[in-house]
């Protein structure tokens, strides 16, 4: 995916929270670290993938200050993912 591939970008693999502990604050504080990581690294941009019928993640994901930059279809023919990224520069 060509945006994965651009200099400064990062990725984050999917992760979840437990139903019964959603809600917690477990996954913000899961990516609040993963970010303070990938600046420490340098990195410029993070970025992850989800599924874009998944309404409530990508809702999840723009609070968090991530946007829509791309799409792909790395998943068909299931359905089609949303690529989000997130400036990590200050």
């Amino acid at each position: 995916m060509p945006w994965f591939d651009r200099p400064g970008v990062a990725a984050v693999s999917q992760f979840a929270v437990e139903p019964d502990v959603q809600g917690l604050g477990i996954g913000s504080a899961l990516l609040a670290r993963v970010e303070e990581l990938a600046r420490a690294d340098g990195v410029v941009e993070l970025s992850l993938n989800t599924a874009e019928p998944a309404r409530h993640l990508v809702a999840y994901y723009e609070k968090r200050g991530y946007r829509l930059v791309d799409h792909t279809d790395a998943t068909m023919p299931n359905y089609r993912s949303v690529i989000l990224s997130k400036c990590l520069e200050r």
